[in-house]
């Protein structure tokens, strides 16, 4: 970003990576969302999804794991069931987010530059000159 890596024989492959994934453009300019501040800022400024969806979600989460748990000896049941539930809740709720910001108009539909860029996020105190 700063401009302190050149691309040459020895950072060919890196520069070819972020190229191939979108993260430098054809004219080489850098498509990356920087967010400055924490995560924490960020995230207060996304609206969570209605509580009513939510509980329907986890209900149908839950009857997931359990049946899921099944194929697992009765001692690491419980244990699978956790960790099903904090992946199905966390990326679900992600997407139930984002469902809604584009229903509600709040978000509107990516470009294909965009799409990319949207894939990392990079959060810093200070940006880099």
């Amino acid at each position: 970003m700063t401009g302190s890596i050149t691309e040459s024989k020895a950072t060919s492959d890196k520069f070819k990576r972020l190229h191939d994934r979108g993260f430098l453009t054809k004219d080489g300019k850098i498509n990356i969302m920087i967010v400055k501040g924490s995560w924490d800022d960020f995230s207060k400024m996304i609206p969570g999804p209605d509580k009513s969806l939510l509980d329907e979600f986890a209900k149908f989460a839950l009857e997931q794991a359990m049946i899921q748990a099944k194929q697992y000896p009765p001692q690491i049941q419980d244990r699978f069931v956790a960790e099903f539930m904090d992946w199905a809740v966390g990326s679900t709720v992600a997407m139930m987010v984002l469902d809604e910001l584009y229903d509600s108009g709040a978000f509107r539909a990516l470009n294909d530059q965009e799409k990319v860029t949207a894939n990392l996020l990079m959060f810093a105190d200070k940006l880099p000159d």
